[in-house]
């Protein structure tokens, strides 16, 4: 009787129970990876490394089973290139260049060449790397604010065969964790401060500002100012030749002339105020004050306008170089015909850029007192 039911039950039951017992099917297979943080802000900080306060996004990857072989899949912003095999081909991949991995939306440790593999209690941890961090940092302002990063695990036996365990299923919407941009303003603005300037219209100073999510964190970015435009001179001496007052840039004294871009700046480092910025009490924005403005005319000048053009961009301080690269350099000391500058390639990302512009002329009469204007443009007395 025993064995008749026992034959009975054996006939009833389901080719996968005893698998399901073992629970080694792969339907009740299942991994489980979680960000060790909830949210997390992209901060590194003036040499392009992250704060101790502000660690690079990171998993926790628990009850797989022991000694398979672990892939995490990113996709920002997009759930569904996570079930895109396709769209493997189009990962972001360490050895291409910045300009290239940034736009990446999709990322896998396997194909990174990282090796995660769950040890005796099925576990592991898997950071990001540095310069995937990096390249997130690196997008501008205007398209990040903050990211969504799905995230799955899938894990194997062999990194050469197809998943059969994994977190989420292709198909299925994977949990995300948000990624938050440190640069969150950035812009030129008119200056509160009284520098003397006199008159309406195009006034300066002018005020180049970033604000920060993170408080102290402000040395993450720095500006470097371009310009573009002269200061000219009247009478013209021969008459119409043009005659343009000195500047001094990268310590080079010389004619105001550029008629191409060129970085704006006094010193050889291009940060236009790396000397320090004003940090505001709660230690989110800093700001730095610019103030193009005619000092004097000699006794030979009647007319004097200024016409720059300028273009103020954020970088990641990091990525800035340490010295102007000059490509011209006509004439000779002590006043230069021509000096202009620019960053040797690769260029930084610029994360955001203000447009702005200076207008000012100077009519100095018989007496010596000088009228400031601002007109759009000025073709000479």
């Amino acid at each position: 009787m025993c064995n008749r039911k026992k034959a009975v039950d054996d006939a009833k039951k389901k080719p996968d129970d005893d698998c399901k017992a073992k629970k080694t099917c792969p339907e009740d297979l299942r991994i489980r990876i979680t960000p060790k943080k909830v949210e997390y802000v992209v901060v590194l900080d003036k040499d392009g490394n992250p704060p101790a306060a502000y660690p690079i996004l990171e998993f926790d990857i628990t009850d797989g089973p022991p000694g398979y072989a672990v892939d995490v899949q990113i996709a920002r912003d997009a759930p569904g290139l996570l079930a895109d095999r396709l769209a493997r081909q189009s990962r972001w991949q360490k050895d291409k260049p910045p300009p290239e991995r940034v736009p990446k939306q999709l990322f896998s440790s396997q194909l990174n060449g990282d090796t995660v593999t769950l040890d005796g209690a099925g576990t592991a941890t898997y950071k990001m790397p540095l310069d995937w961090w990096k390249d997130q940092a690196r997008r501008p302002r205007k398209e990040f604010t903050t990211a969504k990063m799905y995230y799955r695990a899938v894990a194997s036996q062999h990194p050469s065969q197809e998943p059969s365990v994994w977190s989420t299923k292709d198909g299925d919407t994977a949990p995300n964790v948000p990624v938050h941009n440190n640069l969150v303003k950035a812009d030129v603005i008119s200056s509160p401060i009284d520098a003397g300037y006199p008159a309406p219209g195009l006034n300066k100073p002018v005020d180049m500002i970033f604000t920060v999510r993170e408080a102290g964190t402000t040395d993450m970015y720095n500006i470097v100012q371009w310009k573009k435009g002269d200061f000219e001179l009247w009478p013209q001496l021969p008459p119409g030749t043009p005659r343009y007052g000195a500047v001094t840039d990268y310590n080079l004294a010389h004619r105001a002339h550029n008629p191409d871009w060129t970085i704006d700046r006094l010193l050889t480092d291009p940060r236009y105020w790396s000397d320090g910025y004003y940090i505001s009490a709660d230690k989110k924005t800093a700001t730095a004050t610019d103030a193009p403005g005619i000092l004097g005319l000699g006794t030979a000048t009647t007319h004097a306008f200024i016409n720059f053009d300028f273009d103020t961009r954020i970088h990641l301080n990091f990525e800035i170089p340490g010295s102007v690269t000059i490509t011209s350099q006509t004439g000779s000391a002590p006043v230069y015909d021509r000096v202009e500058g620019k960053i040797a390639p690769p260029e930084p990302f610029i994360l955001d850029r203000t447009y702005w512009d200076a207008r000012i002329l100077a009519v100095r009469a018989a007496d010596g007192t000088l009228t400031v204007t601002h007109p759009a443009t000025f073709a000479g007395p």
